[in-house]
């Protein structure tokens, strides 16, 4: 392995220990609440991502809300799930990681 190769590896494993530690600290501060505490709180819904676990879902939630991290503090497991939907349709095929429906809400302004 070249030099090259072993400091891309290295930015790598370096980005994915980072990344790890983000979402490990993000996950450590969310409060878990049904979406019915939610709504009667009137907390803001920042997104409803479906994914492999809690984890992948706020890797979503990074990835595609601005200011995910500064923003979310609670979540809710979503347990009625609507059967039309096409990610509800793939969370009944068998795969390596049955699909999670995450509900993610930010503080009350």
């Amino acid at each position: 392995m070249s030099t090259n190769e072993a400091r891309d590896t290295s930015m790598k494993d370096h980005l994915h220990l980072a990344s790890v530690e983000a979402l490990s600290h993000i996950k450590n501060q969310l409060q878990e609440m049904s979406e019915k505490e939610a709504q009667k709180k009137h907390l803001p819904l920042l997104g409803q991502p479906w994914g492999a676990s809690l984890e992948h879902c706020i890797f979503l939630g990074l990835k595609y809300c601005e200011d995910f991290e500064k923003k979310v503090r609670y979540y809710g497991i979503r347990r009625n799930l609507d059967p039309s939907d096409y990610r509800y349709q793939l969370s009944r095929v068998p795969l390596p990681h049955p699909l999670v429906a995450i509900d993610f809400y930010g503080e009350r302004k």
